[in-house]
């Protein structure tokens, strides 16, 4: 038998999306291994990094930190076990010519690819969070995600 999926497609993917099409819970499916190139290794490396305008406290980057693990858990396969966190804080952020004086600018970087819907929900938690635990106005939260698919880590690629 012959084969063929999407370059980025396999069973676990589709798996993953499976409950939402069917309107079920995922302890509801029941997924059978007929082949060795079922065996899946998932892909949980989330990482974000925050540049700011502002001077962050170790009280705020705990914060945040803490508040970060929990909105990345909302991406299907990503928790805060292994979430990667940077800050770039005390940043100058020109936007339209002008120097802003609290801004941030969020990169949000994800091992493998996931639905828009769920960048949709982190971004707005993401400004939420910033706006209220730093009093930035969320026109001021700029947010991209990439998605990739080759991360290495320990010597080796995922």
């Amino acid at each position: 038998m012959l084969e063929i999926l999407y370059k980025y497609c396999n069973k676990a993917a589709g798996l993953e999306k499976l409950p939402k099409h069917l309107r079920v819970i995922v302890e509801e499916i029941i997924a059978v291994k007929d082949a060795e190139n079922d065996i899946e290794r998932k892909i949980y490396m989330p990482y974000i990094n925050s540049r700011l305008t502002l001077k962050l406290s170790e009280e705020d980057k705990e914060t945040l930190k803490t508040q970060m693990g929990k909105i990345v858990s909302e991406i299907p396969g990503k928790s805060e076990e292994w979430l990667m966190i940077s800050f770039d804080d005390d940043k100058t952020i020109y936007f339209r010519g002008k120097e802003m004086e609290k801004a941030a600018f969020i990169e949000v970087k994800i091992a493998g690819t996931t639905e828009r819907e769920y960048k949709n929900k982190v971004t707005n938690l993401l400004c939420s969070l910033y706006e209220t635990k730093l009093n930035i106005p969320k026109h001021n939260i700029f947010i991209t995600f990439s998605e990739v698919l080759d991360w290495g880590w320990n010597g080796e690629l995922f």
